[in-house]
């Protein structure tokens, strides 16, 4: 075994030196940090109307927020206090906020709007950037992923395509597929960036988060300032 070891000792900085690896040996013995990670981020719920995404959303909110928990949105959520945004301005105001909860529905469809002006676009595009740093988590919703622009579907840590099926009297089933949207890879067949799959989730829909948030609020636009 000793003998093992010190072959292993002999080849191991050889193949390093072939390889052209360089590895910092003297930083391995020094004080170091926890890398801070978390599940920080942009989430992005996608599907068509009537999909889930929202109820999806919601719901995670419901059963996973803590009671202290700063919430700002867009959207109404019914049951939990939170902040209502106004405007996109509004939520450009929050940029040097931390540790939040943010919802701003279809915020990645509304960055194609060219209504909007180039400076706020790129505000946006910023704080987005930012919420990973800040250690906020922000919820958004897309009816359809592919349509995104691939400059703004890089700022999204997890895709949860939702998918429902109707159940008649006995309510539904809610698919949910999670997909890495940091590690997307070109698909041949779908001629684009395609995020790979995680896992997926099925659950029954319940009637305590279906009347939790509006389901037929219109999603907010732009307002002048």
């Amino acid at each position: 075994m000793i003998i093992l070891i010190g072959i292993l000792l002999l080849i191991i900085p050889f193949l390093f030196w072939r390889s052209a690896i360089k590895v910092d040996l003297p930083s391995f013995l020094r004080p170091t940090l926890a890398l801070d990670t978390g599940i920080f981020g942009v989430y992005c719920f996608t599907g068509k109307q009537g999909s889930g995404k929202t109820y999806a959303l919601s719901k995670f909110i419901q059963k996973h927020v803590e009671p202290d928990q700063r919430i700002f949105s867009n959207l109404t959520l019914v049951g939990i206090e939170y902040t209502k945004l106004e405007s996109i301005q509004h939520l450009l105001s929050l940029r040097d906020e931390q540790k939040v909860f943010i919802v701003y529905d279809e915020i990645l469809n509304l960055l194609n709007d060219k209504q909007i002006p180039r400076d706020i676009r790129d505000d946006t595009l910023e704080f987005l950037s930012q919420q990973r740093k800040m250690k906020n988590i922000l919820f958004t919703t897309a009816q359809e992923w592919l349509n995104i622009p691939i400059d703004f579907r890089r700022f999204v840590r997890i895709q949860i395509q939702c998918e429902t099926k109707p159940l008649g009297r006995f309510g539904g089933i809610l698919q949910e597929e999670y997909r890495d949207a940091y590690n997307m890879k070109w698909d041949n067949l779908e001629n684009d960036y395609v995020a790979p799959r995680i896992a997926k989730k099925y659950s029954k829909y319940e009637k305590r988060f279906m009347l939790a948030y509006d389901t037929y609020e219109r999603i907010r636009r732009l307002k002048r300032a």
